[in-house]
């Protein structure tokens, strides 16, 4: 119950203030995983009720920054974790890690369909063992530091932001490139700071400084 009740307190929270809309509300734990599964995947074993929450789950919202202009804020779309997982979802790309290509296969569990913007959170695989990738807009692939907990975590206290995937990757933001993914990303956690404001957010701001 706990991400269903982290979902449903930023919804509440967002429903509270002014100029926020949001645009799609569709979250259901699953029941259960299927039976074997943890058995298959023995490196998911310790978050079995965070992979619930893979379940073909959609949010997205927007703010009205003036009259005339919403600005698109934030979206995930958690894919159900039999269809991430299933061969034909896995694909091969030569991605980036610090600067190092790597041959390697990813699987998508988090993407926005709405936004379209390119952005997903993947799964890597070792033998053991999982990690979380980041796909950005340039389809470079970056590991970011943080487990499926983690990203659960900052998903619902970042209120799905774009881009916030970013702040948890290395990365050299004087690359031209990614001049425009950090100057949106200041914009809209100024916003969220101006609607929640909270010591988080400018700890966050130093980081894109």
């Amino acid at each position: 119950m706990e991400r269903n009740n982290q979902y449903n307190e930023m919804i509440r929270e967002l429903d509270t203030k002014p100029g926020v809309t949001i645009i799609k509300n569709d979250f259901y734990l699953k029941d259960e995983l299927a039976p074997g599964f943890l058995e298959k995947h023995p490196y998911f074993k310790n978050i079995g009720n965070d992979l619930k929450v893979l379940n073909d789950n959609y949010f997205s919202w927007n703010y009205q920054e003036t009259s005339s202009q919403q600005m698109p804020m934030g979206e995930f779309h958690f894919a159900p974790i039999e269809e991430t997982l299933s061969q034909s979802n896995g694909k091969e790309f030569s991605y980036n890690n610090n600067g190092q290509n790597v041959q390697g296969s990813f699987y998508p569990f988090d993407d926005h369909p709405d936004g379209g913007d390119g952005i997903m959170g993947c799964f890597k695989f070792t033998d053991d063992s999982y990690e979380i990738w980041l796909h950005n807009e340039n389809s470079e692939m970056f590991l970011m530091e943080t487990d499926l907990r983690g990203y659960l975590e900052q998903t619902f206290q970042l209120k799905a932001l774009y881009a916030w995937q970013y702040l948890f990757i290395k990365i050299d933001w004087k690359q031209p490139f990614y001049q425009v993914v950090r100057s949106d990303l200041i914009k809209r956690i100024q916003i969220l700071d101006s609607l929640f404001p909270a010591d988080l957010h400018k700890d966050l701001l130093k980081k894109l400084k």
